[in-house]
């Protein structure tokens, strides 16, 4: 059927929410790791500022964002699965789903299977930021000679 204009902006404000992981996460990586590497002499990158910078603010940003998450999954089962059961619709799917997850479990309802998840993310956030890092720093690096910097300056 026809929903209108409203319809392509229906989730949008769910989707919203979700940005609150990268909005945490990327800040505070980059403040953690000035911080912990400003011992570093060379300017080179310190793998284990790094190591600790990633893994901690994927912890935090997880760990802020994962209520939404909870919400988001319980939300794409009840769609795909309609008999997994509803909320009532008198008010926004989230904030009705929300009101669920509190009723059964509370607090701890918001962060239902974290640990798991952060066992998958962290080690691959870890070797993201770290061969990001490296790779910045050989390109870094590279650009800085003259022979090989100059085909690429205007």
């Amino acid at each position: 059927g026809e929903e209108g204009v409203g319809a392509v902006y229906k989730g949008l404000s769910a989707s919203m929410v979700g940005l609150v992981h990268v909005a945490v996460q990327f800040p505070m990586y980059e403040g953690l790791k000035a911080r912990w590497s400003e011992t570093r002499e060379d300017g080179g990158i310190d793998a284990v500022a790094v190591l600790s910078a990633s893994a901690t603010s994927k912890v935090v940003a997880s760990t802020v964002a994962y209520p939404h998450e909870v919400l988001r999954s319980r939300l794409q089962v009840q769609r795909d699965c309609p008999s997994a059961g509803g909320s009532s619709r008198t008010r926004p799917a989230i904030v009705a789903e929300a009101a669920a997850v509190w009723r059964e479990a509370g607090v701890a309802g918001f962060y239902r299977g974290l640990v798991p998840n952060l066992l998958r993310t962290v080690p691959s956030v870890v070797v993201t930021f770290g061969s990001y890092e490296l790779a910045k720093e050989a390109l870094s690096s590279s650009l800085a000679d003259p022979a090989i910097a100059e085909p690429f300056e205007g």
